[in-house]
């Protein structure tokens, strides 16, 4: 109990921002298509993540890891631009973090209810892995399991998540985000085990409000 109220105390002030649309998709063609210029790489000086569109109005997420310890932040939305990004706040131990553009040429991803995920469930992941010039990068899988690591729920997975791809989304067959790549585990001889937060998680425990 009193584990979950210090997890709870870490949310900060509510941050109000505009409900992206509600689409769905029946392709994954269509899914990248749509999805993919919502999706951006977050670059420190030190390292570099993934990172997608929340709202409409230039506001993004990403994990707090990639963020961490960064003087200054900048979030890559193709080649050819860049933008200086705030950090309004961050949830250190949800591992998460929101951040803030000038940007408004994206409506932002649809973070659907993560309960109504089941196992074997098709995903996919978009992100950044290992190089600053694989972006966009798309990998498919499935809902392996959910887990709990310190009071914390995870979505398991077997998409493809490699150093890089943290902080990207996790997205169902219909295009709708149910979870954030956060880590994955690294050993000799272990391939396919990634772990993901839920969307409803990223919503509580950054405490947005959409309006």
């Amino acid at each position: 109990v009193q584990e979950k109220k210090i997890l709870n105390m870490s949310r900060g002030e509510v941050v109000q921002m505009k409900q992206p649309p509600h689409k769905t998709f029946s392709t994954l063609k269509e899914i990248n298509r749509y999805a993919g210029p919502n999706v951006v790489t977050v670059e420190g000086e030190k390292s570099f993540g993934s990172g997608f569109f929340v709202s409409g109005n230039g506001y993004l997420v990403t994990n707090n890891h990639v963020i961490e310890n960064e003087k200054k932040l900048k979030v890559r939305i193709n080649k050819d631009l860049k933008l200086e990004a705030e950090v309004i706040k961050s949830n250190y131990e949800y591992d998460l973090a929101l951040l803030k553009i000038s940007y408004d040429s994206v409506p932002g991803l649809w973070l659907v209810n993560s309960d109504s995920i089941d196992d074997g469930d098709p995903v996919v992941a978009i992100g950044t892995p290992l190089d600053r010039t694989l972006s966009s990068t798309l990998t498919k899988g499935i809902v392996s399991g959910k887990r709990d690591f310190s009071g914390i729920r995870m979505i398991q997975t077997d998409v493809s998540i490699n150093s890089g791809n943290s902080g990207g989304p996790l997205i169902n067959e219909k295009g709708e985000v149910i979870g954030m790549s956060t880590m994955k585990v690294k050993e000799t001889g272990v391939e396919g085990i990634g772990f993901c937060i839920p969307s409803n998680d990223i919503v509580k425990m950054l405490n947005i409000v959409y309006k």
